[in-house]
């Protein structure tokens, strides 16, 4: 019975070795796109009507918009692009670094066609910028616009 139990946690865990490396890059994913979805909504009050439609765009836009914004936010926003562009590459090129990413991502250390490494470090990385961002950002945006 142990040898049976022993043979059947060998396969289930074979069976589910990209459970971590899945539930990571999800994290990273849905981390980046709540971002995304939070700039969106920023951006609806402190700019209505805009027609901007690129991420990098509307995320200048709300920085200009909110003034008296800290100097320090400004230490995010390469981390910030790479993260908005790992994610890119993650939903729609199934992970694989290519030449649009490249032009965006100022970091040497990528190279077209490698697979972006998806570990417990990234996202931590990704969350803790994408907090730290958010927290300036949305301390004064609410300062601003909601009284």
């Amino acid at each position: 019975m142990v040898q049976l139990i022993n043979e059947k946690k060998r396969e289930y865990v074979n069976d589910h070795a990209e459970l971590p490396r899945n539930f990571l890059m999800l994290t990273i994913i849905f981390s980046a796109s709540l971002f995304e979805f939070y700039i969106n909504d920023v951006l609806e009050v402190v700019s209505p009507n805009h027609s901007i439609r690129y991420m990098d765009q509307k995320l200048k836009r709300v920085k200009k918009r909110i003034v008296l914004l800290p100097p320090d936010i400004h230490n995010y926003d390469d981390n910030i692009n790479e993260i908005l562009n790992i994610r890119h590459v993650l939903v729609h090129n199934e992970g694989i670094i290519d030449d649009k990413f490249m032009r965006r991502v100022k970091d040497s250390s990528y190279k077209i066609g490698d697979q972006i490494s998806i570990n417990e470090s990234l996202m931590h990385e990704v969350i803790n910028n994408l907090h730290n961002f958010m927290t300036i950002l949305d301390r004064e945006y609410k300062k601003q616009f909601c009284g």
